[in-house]
């Protein structure tokens, strides 16, 4: 597993004109608006060619994504900045339940390669924590599931990155068997269109 950043990688080796990002943060922060400058906090920033352009474009075939096709999935944390370019932008916000609304917006919009990012800290932490950068709330592990399959029932997912897991703060190793349940549901899902 991987940190956000490396989605902005995947999202140029698909030729992905669309991304589904489910993150307990938004990641649109830019070096202008980052409290701290932790550069996985730009990550969906970058993505969307927000910041670090010339940077991003030195991925081959990296073409940034336009908002309007972005979907985010129960991001919670967010800093004032983020908050602002969410008042901002067509980024398009759900919760796990109203996965159907945002695939059909997507769908209807001619999204054809939609890249699917889940950051594990977008879970419920009394549920499931897989690193510490945890905020109460959020969806428990078959929430998302159901909501990842839902959204990848209707699109053509082109790729999935898994990130931020960290063992430390898993004592028991429940992250994995999830996340290996999460992938194989995805898997099936997509093959059965």
């Amino acid at each position: 597993m991987s940190n956000c950043l490396t989605s902005a990688g995947a999202v140029a080796g698909e030729g992905a004109d669309a991304i589904i990002w489910a993150d307990q943060h938004g990641d649109l922060n830019t070096p202008e608006t980052s409290a701290t400058g932790f550069l996985d906090g730009m990550a969906l920033a970058t993505v969307l060619g927000l910041c670090w352009r010339p940077m991003a474009t030195q991925i081959p075939g990296f073409k940034a994504i336009d908002p309007s096709r972005c979907v985010l999935v129960n991001a919670r944390d967010l800093d004032p900045a983020e908050k602002e370019q969410l008042e901002k932008l067509p980024i398009i916000r759900t919760e796990c339940p109203g996965w159907s609304t945002a695939a059909q917006r997507l769908k209807a919009d001619g999204a054809e390669r939609v890249h699917m990012h889940i950051d594990l800290d977008v879970h419920d932490p009394e549920k499931l924590q897989a690193n510490r950068y945890t905020t109460p709330g959020g969806p428990a592990p078959e929430q998302i599931r159901t909501a990842m399959c839902g959204l990848a029932r209707p699109l053509s997912i082109a790729g999935l990155t898994i990130s931020a897991y960290d063992p430390a703060f898993d004592p028991k190793g429940d992250v994995p068997p999830l996340v290996g349940e999460l992938v194989v549901d995805l898997l099936s899902t997509m093959e059965g269109e």
